[in-house]
């Protein structure tokens, strides 16, 4: 995929592609026409136009003999269950840069590197990823983290476990002090970002739990992606804004002084 850069600016050399993580496939950014609707389309459409106009300005006040201006951005979808072994090879994160006048920047979210000499060239993987948005959710709500900076998806007969630990033990509780007991227990047990998500779900087994525990799964998501999108484009326009700096985020409240967390925070999906 290419676009072309107004301005004094050569054409600029632009490329997306796509990671399906799910399926262990690899797209080109043209075929996402031919993807259905979905959270993870959104996502792509949304920080590729925004990037792309970004750069564009950019670009215009570049030297007329400048090169052209290289852009590549990889999309990653990460789902909180993995429901097939799909092995993927996924792009390395940038490397941060080494000349003059660049700027690196990491983070769960995106990952990006701009040289702007001798020509713009600019690097970026952005992860759609489930489960950070219940880590991220997690944090918000007070819990005490201290995983891993990109969280990885979990084989689903690991979440079936978990999902069957919490209504046995939660859910079927005899009495409500039973239940908080149980409660402050399966936090040793569970995962806090995947217990953020249980305890968001309908406290019921009139239905499946898991049942239950998934349509949680998509509320939250589609709550979230809205401010999700701005954190990661907020950071990009960061990076492109700043010149010879390096930056590292591991957890949300890293990013408190950048974007409003309110404007994220979810405390109720129902």
């Amino acid at each position: 995929m290419s676009a072309q850069a107004a301005g004094g600016c050569s054409s600029m050399l632009y490329s997306i592609k796509i990671v399906d993580e799910s399926s262990g496939t690899q797209l080109p950014g043209e075929a996402l026409n031919t993807l259905p609707d979905s959270l993870f389309k959104s996502f792509i459409t949304s920080i590729s136009a925004h990037l792309a106009d970004k750069i564009d300005q950019f670009a215009q006040g570049c030297p007329s003999a400048a090169g052209k201006p290289e852009v590549t951005l990889f999309f990653i979808y990460r789902p909180l269950i993995l429901t097939q072994a799909a092995p993927l090879r996924v792009p390395q994160g940038p490397e941060s840069p080494r000349v003059h006048g660049s700027c690196c920047l990491e983070s769960p979210w995106v990952q990006i590197a701009i040289d702007r000499s001798p020509n713009l060239t600019v690097h970026a993987v952005f992860t759609w990823n489930e489960r950070q948005v219940l880590l991220d959710q997690a944090l918000l709500a007070g819990a005490d983290l201290s995983g891993p900076r990109s969280p990885q998806s979990i084989a689903v007969h690991v979440f079936e476990q978990y999902v069957q630990d919490y209504a046995d033990t939660v859910l079927l509780a005899s009495s409500p002090e039973e239940r908080a007991r149980a409660q402050e227990g399966i936090a040793e047990r569970i995962p806090a970002d995947i217990l953020w998500l249980f305890r968001h779900a309908w406290q019921s087994t009139f239905a499946p739990f898991s049942m239950e525990a998934r349509h949680a799964l998509g509320l939250t998501l589609k709550r979230a992606a809205p401010a999700y999108i701005a954190l990661v484009e907020a950071l990009a326009d960061r990076c492109l804004a700043q010149d010879r700096q390096e930056e590292h985020y591991r957890t949300l409240l890293e990013v408190q002084d950048i974007v409003p967390l309110s404007a994220y925070r979810i405390d109720s999906i129902h």
